[in-house]
């Protein structure tokens, strides 16, 4: 099988593509062979995405299939709504080149996205809810500057998108 991979200086637009494998035996023939006419066009983006979104779902497995009293505190298990929610905000946060967040489960059956660096913590927490993204809280704390504030999740607000930026640095 021979496989073009677009050269690291081209652009996301750029094609990688696998071609149809060519045989040089004689003795094996197409007949002989069960052939797949595989045409598989991906763009860097979508590789991207692709990536993303299988290691949202990987990292979130564990959380999933958490048991009612998971911490021995009458923690209940997170609900399809929080998951979904969880899944939704960190691909599309990861998208946009933000950093990699932690998923901390709650025992209210919610999930929290956690950032946790030296001197800065960052959290958004989704409830177990109907609609977790409209009643999600969020909290940032920079020890390096003992600012520190906590409020209902808004991803319009300017202050999200300065605590995001500002884990990366």
């Amino acid at each position: 099988m021979t496989i073009s991979a677009a050269p690291s200086y081209l652009s996301d637009s750029d094609v990688i593509r696998l071609h149809r494998p060519q045989f040089t035996n004689p003795a094996i023939t197409s007949d002989d062979v069960e052939t797949l006419d595989v045409a598989v066009s991906m763009t860097a983006e979508d590789l991207r995405q692709q990536m993303v979104t299988e290691w949202v779902a990987s990292h979130l497995d564990p959380v999933r299939g958490l048991r009612p009293n998971w911490d021995s505190y009458g923690g209940r298990p997170i609900t399809a709504e929080a998951l979904e929610a969880a899944e939704n905000l960190a691909t599309a946060l990861l998208m946009a080149g933000h950093p990699w967040p932690a998923f901390v489960p709650r025992a209210d059956g919610g999930i929290s996205l956690v950032w946790d660096r030296p001197q800065i913590e960052f959290a958004i927490e989704l409830p177990a809810s109907r609609d977790p993204l409209s009643d999600a809280s969020v909290f940032f704390a920079d020890d390096a500057t003992a600012e520190e504030w906590e409020d209902s999740l808004n991803l319009a607000d300017p202050r999200i998108a300065s605590a995001l930026e500002r884990l990366i640095h």
